[in-house]
């Protein structure tokens, strides 16, 4: 990022919004370590934390797909070309699908919001935090592509590795108090450097289309095993 001056027109706001996630999670752990009524609060301040953070991505999807598609040459120079879209359709289709995804993760959190009341549940709630904020970032290239749910689900389960340690560096390095809110950038980067390698190596396990050349002699075999 910081060798390329293209970026840094929209990097200030992932920085800035990672400042502010530290600065909240390094008050709610250190709440969180005196213990009684005050490690409670905290683990609720904490949890809204969360779900603000993720209200405040949905809404700045728009920005963060365009800083995203901006990125994307740096290690694709030569990708090919993306579904045309006018700016206003690619702000609409990136907030929508922003919304959506935030509707999922809403109820995700939702039905995972008792595990905050035990105390081995709390430690099952931080990488359950990490991994919903990590798929945003995975997100924004796919949702340029046009890929339909289905394949998106299909494409995540065959790198299931890949996205599984970078949900898992995203988790550690966001949720870790006072610091790891200034890797939010380096997150949302990553996450479409993750999924440009990961279609790649789709594309180059694709068999290849068949030529002209291949399917006439193709029917000429045909043709002279029938004769």
């Amino acid at each position: 990022m910081l060798r390329a001056p293209r970026l840094w027109g929209l990097a200030w706001f992932p920085a800035l919004l990672g400042l502010g996630w530290a600065l909240g999670a390094w008050t709610a752990a250190d709440y969180f370590a005196r213990g009684g009524l005050l490690a409670w609060l905290a683990g609720a301040s904490l949890m809204a934390l969360v779900i603000l953070l993720q209200i405040i991505l949905a809404l700045a999807s728009p920005l963060l797909d365009a800083l995203s598609a901006r990125a994307e040459p740096l290690w694709q120079p030569q990708a090919p070309p993306l579904p045309a879209e006018s700016h206003t359709a690619a702000i609409a289709r990136a907030l929508r699908e922003g919304l959506l995804l935030l509707g999922s993760k809403l109820l995700l959190m939702l039905a995972c919001a008792p595990l905050l009341l035990f105390e081995a549940g709390r430690w099952l709630w931080w990488p359950l935090a990490g991994f919903l904020i990590a798929v945003d970032f995975l997100d924004y290239p796919l949702s340029r592509r046009r890929l339909p749910l289905r394949a998106r689900r299909a494409l995540l389960r065959r790198h299931a590795a890949a996205v599984i340690g970078y949900s898992l560096v995203c988790y550690g390095l966001l949720l870790t108090p006072g610091v790891g809110g200034l890797a939010l950038l380096p997150c949302v980067l990553g996450g479409t450097w993750l999924m440009l390698r990961c279609l790649a190596a789709e594309a180059q396990a694709a068999p290849p289309e068949p030529t002209s050349l291949t399917t006439t002699e193709s029917l000429n075999s045909d043709h002279a095993h029938t004769d």
